[in-house]
């Protein structure tokens, strides 16, 4: 811990904190000491690499550039229909270097599932890295700038305390200093329910999602679920039916019979088929050429799968902040530094905060209980039962050794 609280003053930092659900199991059950549920909230700081570092005065600049932006009239249709043309590729940097550095702080007790307890929850982590001083608050205010990454739900709690507290007496309050940041991999996880909900359809609609998990014998995909493997299970099932469209398409485009037979083509007539195929199957194009026929020579199907369903504001908002809301120095450490990261800087890596953050919450649940057994497999130590030690006090002690547990558990599987 007072590894953390000293390089916070000396790098940049970004804070992720999650809801961890925990079953704590007694072996000698009386009256007052009964196995029961208890709900917590894990944190996480990232260490950024150095030369991440905004400039000084990037609070205030934020606070102006968003009071002189937010009576600018966003046009989203400009941004997606423009001519202007968006970057082929952003790449981020890869290295020792640029590894993003993590410490798990203690898990507490307190919920964040009201906006009292987001409240709590966030001032845990300022107590905990040394930072609900006056003096400190102050600095926070008026000069640091933090990426607080969650979930949909703990980004909406937090943009719900801006409304509610934006007429408070001064920026610390107002939580001026904080831009949350919705996890992509829990907006991949939204987005596929959505599809899910939207085209689940009946096994007797063609282009149905329940007509493909049929002919795919996909087993327990009806029911949308937030536990168990659905989650996975759905993920897979999108992908394979993705792979089989981009397949036909191939097959539409070449008009041949068999992929194999698009082994004589030329390097050129493929490149040739690709964009063929991207003009008829995968444009703005030609969703327009479907909108141009009458409706009964519609494929309603085809229409309808054009457009994501999903529903939230969300990409709307982010492409929003993105143009209007921050600076651009601000704009481009969001893109590089708080959505993506990677633990060792290689180049395969990396993945989204919210995923390590996951990860990190699986391992208090598994590691905790039995870290004096941390010389066990992955596949010993997953689902164990906690011990009559393993205590939520005991849990909050021991998760800021997490990450060297993890790192000998690796060690010793090798």
């Amino acid at each position: 811990m007072t590894t953390v609280q000293k390089r916070i003053h000396k790098s940049p930092w970004n804070v992720s904190h999650g809801n961890i659900n925990v079953a704590l199991r007694v072996f000698s059950q009386r009256l007052n000491n009964q196995s029961h549920f208890v709900s917590g909230c894990a944190y996480t700081i990232w260490i950024l690499p150095d030369r991440t570092a905004l400039p000084p005065g990037m609070n205030r600049l934020l606070q102006a550039y968003r009071a002189e932006n937010c009576l600018v009239v966003f046009e989203y249709d400009l941004v997606l229909y423009g001519n202007e043309a968006a970057d082929d590729l952003w790449q981020l940097q890869g290295g020792p270097e640029n590894a993003t550095e993590q410490f798990i702080l203690e898990t507490s007790t307190k919920e964040e599932a009201s906006y009292e307890g987001t409240l709590s929850c966030m001032a845990d982590v300022f107590k905990q890295l040394l930072l609900n001083a006056v003096d400190e608050q102050m600095t926070t205010a008026i000069q640091r700038v933090i990426a607080w990454i969650g979930d949909q739900l703990t980004i909406e709690r937090l943009r719900g305390l801006w409304k509610y507290r934006h007429e408070d007496h001064n920026s610390f309050d107002r939580l001026d200093y904080m831009i949350p940041i919705f996890g992509w991999f829990h907006l991949v996880m939204a987005f596929a329910n959505s599809i899910h909900k939207q085209y689940l359809g009946n096994s007797a609609a063609i282009g149905s999602l329940r007509q493909a998990f049929d002919v795919l014998k996909r087993k327990g995909l009806i029911t949308q679920s937030t536990k168990g493997p659905f989650w996975h299970h759905l993920d897979e099932a999108l992908h394979h039916i993705s792979e089989a469209h981009f397949r036909a398409s191939w097959l539409d485009v070449g008009n041949v019979e068999n992929l194999a037979d698009l082994k004589s083509k030329s390097p050129q007539e493929l490149r040739d088929l690709a964009a063929t195929l991207i003009q008829k199957h995968a444009s703005r194009e030609a969703v327009n050429a479907v909108e141009a026929m009458s409706p009964q020579d519609r494929d309603e199907v085809a229409l309808k799968t054009s457009f994501p369903p999903y529903s939230s504001d969300f990409p709307v908002a982010e492409i929003r902040r993105l143009h209007r809301e921050w600076p651009e120095d601000l704009r481009n450490y969001i893109r590089e530094f708080c959505w993506l990261m990677s633990r060792d800087g290689g180049i395969e890596s990396w993945l989204p905060f919210d995923i390590g953050q996951e990860q990190n919450i699986c391992d208090i649940k598994v590691l905790l209980p039995i870290s004096f057994l941390c010389f066990l497999t992955a596949s010993q130590v997953n689902y164990r039962s906690m011990g009559p030690g393993a205590t939520m006090d005991y849990m909050g002690k021991v998760s800021p050794a997490i990450p060297a547990l993890r790192k000998v558990q690796r060690h010793m599987e090798k």
